[in-house]
């Protein structure tokens, strides 16, 4: 039958990229890294530390994801042949719908483990901080921005991943002028990241009556966020808090070793900032989080 060979070429086609996938993916040492995962999670007084064995068994969890996910693959790779092969001497074309759906499930989850491949950077696996803000355009830069929020929300649902809004400044008359929000999931980084920079957007405008055409812009920054991270190099010694306190976000000039915008308010104010850097070079982005409690005359300096 004129589909089996066409299924069958099809599937030939993917025969040289498996072989690249799991090149890339290196099952052995991830194997390999398993194990010894598993053996410190027997350990005596492992469960004592709740950041270390939180780390631990996410590290684990991802890694048994990447491989069972490749076995499984290849385990429908194999199938499919078996299926195509049967079809052959069945001569049954009850048996096409099948294996057409086998192969777009196949498809679909090829796809999905060579991303995974492709987002391999140091924080790609971290969740992603995400600030939208209005540029130049007036109450047409406000609804591009707005639009963009949707657009990622939407985005995040159908991701399966979880977004929690940090900051939200509404429009003076429709959109919103900034807005910044975490986004909690698998890669979420590593998926984001290629988003920053400046959108632009060309419509004839709803808000003019005249309907002419506007060009609009909104900036989108991104950053990963280091649930666990004790940052070091370039003099600094920071301390990391993961809790419920109010967070902002600050600009830290690692070449003068000074604070600047939410960071020298709240000690301005009284409270004590404790911040968790990302490493960079020059200017990094820190997430500020403010204890609220009075600071001791005997505090010690942020920075080392």
């Amino acid at each position: 039958m004129v589909e089996l060979d066409q299924f069958k070429y099809t599937l030939s086609t993917y025969d040289e990229t498996l072989k690249e996938v799991k090149d890339s993916l290196d099952l052995e040492n991830k194997e390999r890294r398993i194990t010894e995962l598993d053996k410190s999670m027997e350990e005596p007084g492992f469960w004592d530390d709740p950041e270390r064995s939180t780390k631990t068994v996410r590290e684990a969890k991802n890694l048994k994801d990447t491989v069972d996910g490749y076995k499984h693959l290849e385990q429908q790779y194999e199938d499919i042949q078996v299926m195509i092969e049967m079809g052959y001497e069945e001569n049954d074309p009850e048996i096409i719908p099948e294996i057409q759906e086998m192969l777009e499930e196949f498809q679909k989850n090829f796809d999905s483990i060579r991303v995974k491949t492709l987002l391999s950077g140091e924080y790609d696996s971290e969740n992603a901080i995400i600030k939208l803000n209005a540029g130049a355009g007036g109450t047409e830069a406000c609804d591009w921005c707005g639009m963009l929020y949707r657009m990622y929300s939407r985005w995040v649902d159908r991701k399966g991943f979880s977004m929690e809004v940090l900051d939200y400044l509404d429009g003076d008359e429709a959109g919103v002028k900034s807005v910044t929000f975490q986004v909690n999931g698998e890669n979420a980084y590593g998926y984001l990241k290629s988003e920053a920079g400046v959108h632009r957007l060309v419509r004839v405008s709803p808000f003019d009556a005249s309907g002419r055409r506007h060009t609009s812009f909104a900036s989108v920054e991104a950053w990963p966020f280091l649930s666990s991270a004790q940052p070091s190099g370039s003099g600094f010694s920071a301390l990391l808090s993961i809790s419920s306190l109010p967070r902002v976000t600050t600009v830290v000039d690692a070449s003068k070793k000074k604070l600047y915008g939410s960071a020298g308010i709240a000690q301005a104010i009284g409270f004590e900032p404790i911040i968790a850097l990302r490493p960079n070079v020059g200017t990094m982005i820190a997430s500020l989080f403010v204890q609220l409690k009075p600071i001791k005359p005997s505090l010690h300096a942020i920075f080392a």
